[in-house]
């Protein structure tokens, strides 16, 4: 398999960064510059794009809940096994937080003579670090358990994977600012005469 032109170009960028660190023939204070900015694009791109990531985390969460409120419908009729269902779910991507919840619906009658329900949604913590343990759908109906434990699974995994896309962007900031002070220190020890200027 031929490498992808973005693959031939990284290598041949990476091969000229390593031959122009040790050559004594070049300008090292432009290149100096240049390897610092470029670290900072490098850094800000990552950033973006864990943003988009989440994002895309948050499309393949709807598609979960999708998946649990199918399963939902089908047994909403009054005469089906385990209606209704009192279990719901929600994907909530808000200021780059991505959230997959759960919740239980309570049903009360209405006081009004028509026979219909009031639905009172009660929010379920989830004490688990990227899972909900089982005790939180204690009371489900048999058709409801196995279809919440498929779709706590991909929430699972979503969310395990969203922390790492959390984490990958404090890394980025946390270089950001390192480098730059990098920068700051070499700049002044210029200045001051304790190392020799790049040339």
């Amino acid at each position: 398999m031929k490498p992808t032109n973005q693959n031939t170009q990284i290598e041949e960028v990476s091969a000229a960064w390593r031959r122009a660190a040790r050559h004594e023939g070049i300008d090292h204070e432009e290149l100096t510059v240049r390897a610092y900015s470029d670290s900072e694009l490098f850094l800000r791109a990552v950033y973006k794009n864990t943003i988009l990531e989440q994002h895309r985390y948050f499309y393949i969460a709807q598609r979960w809940c999708d998946f649990f409120w199918a399963q939902n419908r089908k047994h909403r009729g009054v005469s089906t096994p385990g209606y209704p269902g009192h279990y719901g779910c929600r994907a909530r991507l808000r200021d780059n937080k991505l959230e997959m919840f759960w919740f239980y619906n309570e049903f009360k009658r209405k006081n009004d003579g028509s026979g219909k329900h009031r639905v009172i949604s009660h929010y379920i913590p989830r004490e688990g670090q990227y899972r909900y343990h089982k005790r939180a759908f204690s009371r489900a109906h048999g058709w409801e358990l196995p279809v919440i434990e498929a779709t706590e699974k991909g929430f699972e995994v979503l969310r395990r994977a969203n922390a790492n896309q959390v984490q990958i962007r404090k890394l980025c900031q946390a270089n950001e600012a390192a480098l730059f002070q990098l920068a700051c220190d070499m700049d002044e020890l210029e200045l001051e005469g304790l190392i020799p200027a790049v040339v």
